[in-house]
């Protein structure tokens, strides 16, 4: 469920147990579980002039024609207070709805693109690079989210925990082999 769709429906409606949200200022009637948390990072293709570092700094992007996210994406807010913060435009050169997209383009020599590491996935393509941004380092936590003083259904608990545990285990296992989650 997209983001600014969890608040209204557990809110407003009740028509859900629970919502898995990327984590931002959660009203007092919410009770938030973080799941997993990744930093951004810059994605480009091997060509890219900033592909050979492991790190790039915000404020260095401001040669870098960059690929964003648009309005559909929870990130959105998160990579543009960021930019602003580096005296950078808050929208890349090219704005897009969709993380495939978005590699589609950097694969193409387009441009680099700002996003979270662990929906990347340029580890596993031989042409892309993943670079850390730093100073600062930013994080995306992704998070269940439910009713506060609200029993969930047994379904839904059993759901709620099994969710808890598998996720909190795959963002370790992907640290453990050295990878961004």
């Amino acid at each position: 469920m997209h983001r600014d769709c969890v608040r209204p429906t557990l809110r407003r409606r009740s028509t859900a147990d629970f919502g898995i949200h990327i984590h931002q200022k959660l009203n007092t009637d919410l009770v938030e579980d973080q799941l997993v948390s990744d930093p951004f990072v810059l994605i480009c293709n091997r060509g890219h002039s900033l592909a050979d570092q492991s790190e790039v700094r915000w404020a260095e992007l401001g040669a870098t024609d960059l690929i964003t996210l648009g309005g559909a994406s929870g990130n959105r807010l998160q990579v543009e207070a960021q930019l602003t913060a580096a005296a950078l435009p808050p929208r890349g050169r090219f704005v897009v709805e969709s993380t495939p997209t978005a590699i589609a383009l950097v694969s193409a020599g387009v441009g680099a693109a700002i996003l979270p590491a662990a929906l990347t996935g340029a580890t596993q393509r031989d042409d892309l690079v993943e670079i850390m941004l730093i100073e600062p380092e930013i994080y995306r936590t992704i998070s269940l989210v439910r009713h506060r003083n609200v029993s969930l259904t047994p379904a839904a608990a059993t759901l709620y925990e099994m969710l808890k545990i598998e996720i909190s285990a795959s963002s370790k296992s992907i640290k453990d082999l050295g990878g961004a989650a």
